[in-house]
């Protein structure tokens, strides 16, 4: 009888959805906490895809034993200028 070790699950999928009017050249990012949005460089951000309605999506994988913290980012990709969002 063969017994089989299954590793816990360490990060659960989240789906960040935000609707956003851009123009040409503009991009929807997550950056955060966790190394799947960054850990705040910008370099590193999470990036959303764009779907019809002006609705910017993507999953990730998250861990579920910390605290995350996030905010979405408008960035022109031809000057690098960056609008984060409020709060």
């Amino acid at each position: 009888r063969s017994v089989e070790r299954v590793r816990a699950q360490s990060t659960a999928p989240v789906r960040i959805s935000v609707q956003r009017e851009t123009k040409p050249g503009e991009r929807v990012v997550v950056l955060g906490n966790v190394d799947a949005l960054g850990n705040w460089d910008m370099g590193k951000a999470f990036r959303l895809k764009w779907t019809d309605g002006h609705v910017w999506c993507q999953t990730c994988e998250v861990p579920i034993d910390e605290e995350v913290e996030f905010k979405i980012v408008e960035l022109k990709e031809d000057d690098g200028t960056m609008t984060w969002e409020g709060g």
